[in-house]
C-alpha cells in the first residue's frame, strides 16, 4: 500500500486522492470523459457525483475505506503494467531469437548456393522487420 504522507510532504488525503483518481479516470475505458469517469465510479463502487468531487479536488475528505480502495486499484494498476512490461521484454527476447535462427539459415543457403531459397527468406525477412 501507498504512503502519502512524509515529514516533508504536505499533500493531503484530497489530493493524493485526486491524483490518484486522475490516473485512474484516464486509464478507464471510453470515448470521452463522462464515460470514462462512469465506468471509474463503477469500478470504485462510487457514485458518479462522488467520482467527479474527488477527481476535480471538490470534496472536502476522503473516508478511509475511500482511499483504501482507490490504493488498491492504483496498485493493480502498476502490477499490471510491469507484468506487460515483462511480458514485452520476453517477446523482444523471442522475436531476436527467431530473427537470428532466419538469418542462420541465410546465410547456410547462401553458402550452398541456393540463391533462390536465400532471396525468398530475405524478403521474408524484409517483411518482418517492416511489420
Amino acid at each position: 500500500m501507498r504512503e502519502f504522507r512524509s515529514e516533508n510532504s504536505e499533500m493531503s488525503d484530497v489530493a493524493s486522492a485526486q491524483d490518484l483518481m486522475r490516473g485512474f479516470v484516464v486509464s478507464r475505458p471510453g470515448s470521452n470523459l463522462k464515460q470514462k469517469l462512469g465506468s471509474a465510479a463503477a469500478a470504485l463502487k462510487w457514485t458518479q457525483s462522488r467520482a467527479k468531487a474527488v477527481l476535480y479536488g471538490e470534496a472536502r475528505r476522503i473516508d478511509a475505506h475511500e482511499m483504501e480502495r482507490l490504493e488498491a486499484i492504483a496498485d493493480q494498476k502498476l502490477a499490471r503494467e510491469q507484468e506487460k512490461e515483462g511480458r514485452g521484454h520476453d517477446a523482444k527476447h523471442e522475436l531476436e531469437r527467431a530473427f537470428a535462427m532466419v538469418a542462420a539459415h541465410l546465410a547456410a543457403e547462401a553458402a550452398q548456393g541456393d540463391r533462390d531459397a536465400a532471396h525468398a527468406l530475405r524478403k521474408i525477412v524484409g517483411a518482418m522487420a517492416v511489420a
